[in-house]
């Protein structure tokens, strides 16, 4: 089942605000980025990293996100996914 994880599960609330004002103050003692989940490749991951930027100048368009997708479904296959996971447990 996907979704069943709370962002920032492991800290508390008061670390949770803490690491939101690092984030806004830019003074990052510690900064933590939301992690990767399980089953999220990690190209996707590296694209909502950036999607999540501080300056909005830094952030993929829509345009670019659209793109980025169309390429990584091109020749998609739910088949060749699952083959690939079998393969990968030999």
């Amino acid at each position: 089942m996907l979704a069943q994880k709370m962002p920032y599960d492991g800290l508390t609330d008061e670390e949770v605000i803490d690491n939101c004002h690092n984030i806004y103050c830019e003074n990052a003692i510690e900064v933590r980025p939301l992690e990767q989940p399980t089953r999220c490749p990690r190209e996707i991951y590296d694209l909502l990293c950036h999607c999540w930027a501080k300056d909005d100048s830094s952030r993929p368009t829509f345009h670019e996100i659209h793109m980025f997708l169309q390429r990584k479904n091109a020749g998609y296959s739910p088949e060749n996914e699952k083959q690939a996971s079998v393969i990968g447990k030999t």
